[in-house]
């Protein structure tokens, strides 16, 4: 099995793994570990919302996780869809309190939106944060939400294949994973609206399928690209 994603909210860690079992596992007291105890994780130290085995009528494939004060957000990419649940509803095997579709590979979160990575079709589904049930407010990377169609190369304004993101208050960083021009690009979000542009796009060309991450720690943009070697 291999780890996806990590999200930390300064009290849990909560991390996706995905293979031959998918799990979303809440790790309830790594602080003992960051303090220097290198000593195996007992079972009441962790809590393991879903696991899922290979295909089947409820399989899952969690991918990119997000957290905030109030819930926990998670992409499942084999149904396309994104899991959340109440923090204070976190025990094992509970099911999520809500989903929202479309989704992909990853999901962001600041303090007023929900963003849904849509890699099928180029765009970024932008929801507001407390009326999730009301489908998404905006789109970014396509002009309108009703927009469905591909394109082979992302520019500021339309996207690709869009995988990681990552929300501060101010700034959407978007990490296409396209084959042609795989691009970092970023977003200024202060004055939300449907096909808004990125202010930079960040690309290098590299004729193959690179696998991103996608984070901002103390100011810094860190994405790490896996790219294979050419044949």
């Amino acid at each position: 099995d291999g780890l996806c994603d990590l999200a930390w909210d300064g009290r849990w860690l909560y991390a996706t793994v995905s293979g031959a079992t998918n799990a979303i596992i809440v790790f309830t007291n790594i602080t003992r570990i960051l303090q220097g105890d290198m000593g195996d994780i007992e079972p009441d130290e962790f809590i393991i919302l879903g696991e899922w085995g290979f295909p089947g009528e409820e399989h899952r494939e969690p991918a990119g996780i997000a957290v905030n004060d109030e819930y926990l957000y998670v992409s499942d990419r084999y149904n396309g869809e994104a899991l959340i649940w109440r923090k204070s509803n976190i025990r094992e095997g509970a099911p999520p309190d809500f989903t929202l579709k479309p989704c992909g590979y990853d999901v962001a979160v600041n303090g007023r939106y929900v963003f849904l990575g849509d890699d099928q079709w180029g765009r970024i589904l932008v929801f507001d944060k407390e009326l999730l049930s009301g489908g998404p407010k905006y789109v970014i990377g396509r002009e309108s939400v009703e927009d469905q169609f591909i394109v082979q190369l992302p520019s500021r304004r339309l996207l690709a294949t869009p995988r990681g993101i990552y929300a501060t208050e101010d700034q959407l960083f978007v990490a296409d994973k396209n084959f042609y021009l795989p691009s970092i690009l970023i977003y200024n979000i202060t004055e939300m609206r449907s096909g808004l542009e990125a202010d930079a796009l960040i690309g290098v060309l590299w004729p193959r399928n690179p696998k991103y991450g996608l984070e901002i720690v103390d100011d810094m943009l860190l994405s790490l690209i896996h790219i294979s070697e050419p044949t």
